[in-house]
Order: C-alpha cells, then structure tokens, then sequence
C-alpha cells in the first residue's frame, strides 16, 4: 500500500470540490446551516421541519460528499496504523470502505425507523435520522480539508490526530443531539440508555476491538 500513489485521490477530492461548488450554487446558506445545526438544536430542528427539493437535493451533494472524505480519510487511517494491509489492493479497500460506510448509514436509519414504529415514536426516529444525516455531513466538510493536509502538506500525522479528534467531537455531539431530542419527547431514560448501549456505543467498542486485533 506504500506504493499506491497519493495522485490517486485528486480525482475524490476533485469530486468533492465540484460537490460543495453545486451545493454552493444550489443554495450558498446550507452548507453554515448544516455546520451550525451541529451544534445547535434549533437550526437542525428549523432544517427537519423544512421540505424543499433544493435542500434534499443539497442534503444528497453534501452526504455524497461525506461518504467520499469518510472514505479517504478511513484509507488514510489504515495506512498509518495497519502497515500489515499493504499487501492488499489499495483500490480494493477503498471500494470496500466506502460500501461498508453506505451499509452502516443505512442500518443504522433502518434501526431508528424499526425501533421508532415498536416504541409508536415514528416522530423521533425520523428527527433523529435527519440529525444524523447532519452530523455526517458535517463530518465530512471538515474531513474534506483534512484530507488535503494528510495527501499533500508536511504536516501528515498532525492532520490525521485532527481528523481523528473533530469525529469524536461530532460523534459526542450527536449523542448528546439524541439525548436532547428524546428528553423534548419526555421518552424514558432507561429506554434511551438502552437504545445508546445497543446501538450507538456498543458497535462502536466492537469495532475498536476489532481494529486492534488486526
């Protein structure tokens, strides 16, 4: 994997460019509100409540977005704490990151929509989903550059600790995001500690383990 070209990944990169240069031009105020909905309630809920065809079609650019820095960044992730993968196709991994990364968005929806329709709270588990569409696009804005700083800056290592830290700041800001949203809907705290055990803490520690014993 040491000899797979860093030139490679101008063409994501580029993509991602011409995506936030249409969503720009789509609509120039989604790409703030999506950054702030991250961090305040009010604006992800005034974005849920909105259901105007130019902003799905900038949700769909910027998710498109996401999956792809997600994806490079993941590479990048891999080659500087698994050096064992070289001996595996570089394309290959990147494909496989990137389906993988589909199929755990998706899963994840279709939990929240199933655990929505048992609990009869449909309202909540489509928030929720909306929410986390936001926390993953965010994700990926702020990926977006980081990645350019692990390709082509001096600065690799440093960047990639950035990387790191900005998901686990999205990542804790989206459960807290989950919290709020339920205790607005007066839902039981033992039903959300467990839905956040088993869905949301849980997978994540399994795939940690995971990592470490490769």
């Amino acid at each position: 994997m040491e000899n797979f070209s860093n030139d490679w990944f101008f063409i994501p990169l580029l993509i991602n460019l011409i995506l936030l240069a249409f969503v720009r031009y789509n609509d120039k105020d989604y790409i703030l509100q999506v950054l702030i909905s991250s961090i305040n309630y009010g604006t992800s809920y005034k974005l849920h409540q909105e259901n105007k065809n130019i902003k799905q079609k900038s949700a769909f650019l910027l998710s498109t977005l996401s999956l792809i820095s997600v994806t490079v960044f993941s590479f990048q992730l891999i080659k500087f704490y698994l050096p064992d993968f070289s001996n595996y196709n570089p394309l290959l991994i990147i494909v496989l990151i990137f389906v993988f990364l589909i199929l755990l968005v998706l899963l994840n929806k279709l939990i929240n929509i199933i655990i929505g329709i048992i609990f009869m709270q449909q309202d909540i588990g489509a928030e929720y989903n909306h929410n986390i569409d936001f926390f993953n696009q965010s994700a990926g804005l702020i990926l977006f550059p980081v990645c350019v700083l692990i390709i082509y800056s001096s600065i690799p290592v440093i960047s990639i600790y950035i990387g790191l830290f900005s998901l686990i700041v999205i990542y804790l800001l989206r459960i807290i995001r989950f919290i709020k949203i339920n205790f607005n809907k007066q839902i039981n705290i033992f039903y959300m500690f467990l839905y956040l055990c088993s869905v949301e803490i849980i997978p994540i520690i399994y795939l940690l383990k995971t990592l470490i014993v490769f």
